[in-house]
Formats: structure tokens, sequence, C-alpha cells
């Protein structure tokens, strides 16, 4: 089943192995996930892969750290 994705969020992680053209770094994109909920109630995920992937099998992550990405995150309907 699909989830509803409500909003994505990217961001790029340095890594040792890379194209020696970039200075030999290359990049890692760790993508998160704010998904709505069957309950009018939302999470977000954390991964690497499709938006779907991560929303089915990404870490979910706290509503502490949702916040910092998706500041329009209600406390009061964050899935625990």
């Amino acid at each position: 089943m699909e989830k509803k994705i409500l909003e994505a969020n990217n961001h790029g992680y340095q890594t040792e192995q890379g194209d020696p053209a970039v200075n030999g770094v290359g990049i890692t994109y760790v993508t998160t996930i704010l998904v709505e909920g069957g309950n009018n109630d939302y999470a977000a995920y954390q991964g690497i892969g499709s938006h779907q992937f991560i929303a089915t099998r990404g870490q979910k992550l706290t509503y502490e750290r949702a916040k910092d990405i998706f500041p329009m995150v209600e406390a009061l309907r964050y899935r625990r």
C-alpha cells in the first residue's frame, strides 16, 4: 500500500569514495520523508532509496528530529 508523502527533504553527505575529478569526494544523499497516516497523524522516515521505499522501510524519526527538518510538524499529530 502506497503511503501519502507530504514532503521530502534531501541532504548530501560527503563520502571517501568518489570521482577523482571532484577532489576524490563522493556524495551520498539521505532523504527524509514526511508521511500522512490513516488516523489524521503523520510521521517522518529517513533513508536512502525511492520516496516510497523510505516511507515504508526507512528509519522513523523522533518528533524532535522531524521538527528540525519539517518545522510545520505539530506535536499533537505526530505519530510516536
